[in-house]
């Protein structure tokens, strides 16, 4: 009997170890994955409580004490985008491998180790810099942690937090309007300098059609003509048509300014919250929307520049045409990011089941199975 009552404590010690100290769990699966293949180190966006049977904020005591752990038990990291307890808070976690069974767990309800690195969320994922534009009003910080601060320019005045309730993750971010020049700039850094191969991509709201004006969505390139640097602007008069081009001579035009990727948003990005995503593979470059492919060209390879990155005007801030309207989790991936990755970014925001969850578990006090052997 003494036996029995020890490896009884000794196995329910071995359980509390293996949870960290924390009574509950939640298994997520990310079951709306739809890609071909495996996403290494992916982001996946964890919205609380949804419709989670059991779910109860009471249960984390007032703070955000959590861990994420993949199947095999080990710890990822993950950053805390909103915690809002009496409405929907906001987690991204990096997931080792994504597909449609993957499964990770959420333990939480006690005094667990909560370690975490929340800038490898976005490191480990080849991400240079990232903008959740959750700030009221000032600059906008950069979550990878390298410090690459989005300050708005023109009259600042204007860049203030969204009003509206249909941001697609937490808060976005106000740049120019009709009357208001504005825009947000990131000071040049070696670590925008990506070369020829990344993938830029953020949501977008446009609000104003200026006649006449080309508005730049992001844009690395001092005016158009520039024979290094990167960008996108919508056509003049348009608020579907886009020209997107690299450093020069796109397409075997003779042209510095020429588009080497033209095409149109459809439906247009005119009063919608739209993600938007242009991937430089050296050669070619393809926009996509909504995580669809819409348009590719080829084109000349980037060349880095020692220009700012500006989001809703050119690099120096110097072009007419400022955008109107508003932008939301912008992102520089240093990488190519391949078709499964760029239809996930989307749907993990916009899709209720890309991840599911399963019900609350009690974890801490069970003490498992116990084999005696005499």
């Amino acid at each position: 009997m003494t036996k029995f009552f020890l490896s009884s404590l000794l196995s329910a010690a071995a359980v509390v170890s293996a949870f960290g100290g924390f009574t509950k769990s939640i298994t997520f699966t990310t079951s709306g994955y739809q890609g071909s293949g495996p996403l290494v180190s992916f982001p996946v966006l964890v919205k609380l409580p949804g419709s989670i049977h059991g779910f109860d904020y009471a249960d984390f005591g007032g703070t955000t004490n959590l861990v994420f752990r993949d199947s095999a038990g080990n710890a990822i990291p993950y950053e805390v985008d909103t915690w809002n307890t009496t409405g929907t808070s906001l987690v991204w976690v990096r997931v080792p491998s994504v597909t449609k069974t993957t499964v990770f767990h959420m333990h939480y309800c006690g005094s667990g180790d909560t370690v975490n690195n929340p800038t490898a969320t976005w490191t480990g994922a080849n991400y240079v810099g990232v903008w959740h534009m959750d700030e009221t009003s000032g600059t906008v910080a950069d979550a990878t942690g390298h410090g690459l601060t989005a300050t708005p320019m023109g009259d600042a005045s204007v860049s203030a937090r969204y009003s509206g309730t249909d941001a697609p993750i937490g808060h976005a971010r106000q740049t120019g309007t009709a009357s208001a020049k504005g825009y947000l700039t990131i000071a040049d850094n070696n670590l925008l300098d990506v070369g020829d191969t990344f993938t830029m991509s953020g949501w977008v709201y446009f609000t104003d059609i200026q006649s006449g004006k080309a508005e730049r969505i992001f844009s690395r390139k001092g005016a158009y003509g520039d024979q290094n640097g990167w960008e996108i602007e919508m056509n003049a008069g348009s608020d579907n048509a886009f020209s997107a081009r690299g450093s020069h001579k796109d397409n075997g035009k003779s042209g510095g300014g020429a588009a080497g990727c033209t095409g149109n948003f459809s439906p247009s990005l005119k009063n919608k919250w739209t993600h938007v995503a242009l991937v430089y593979n050296g050669t070619q470059l393809t926009v996509c929307s909504n995580g669809y492919e819409i348009a590719t060209g080829t084109i000349s390879a980037v060349q880095d520049n020692d220009n700012n990155l500006s989001i809703g005007c050119n690099a120096t801030g110097t072009e007419a045409g400022y955008f109107h309207g508003y932008f939301d989790e912008c992102r520089l991936l240093d990488a190519v990011a391949s078709e499964d990755w760029i239809a996930a970014e989307y749907a993990t925001v916009a899709s209720a089941t890309f991840v599911t969850a399963g019900d609350v578990e009690e974890i801490g006090g069970k003490s498992g199975a116990v084999i005696f052997v005499r």
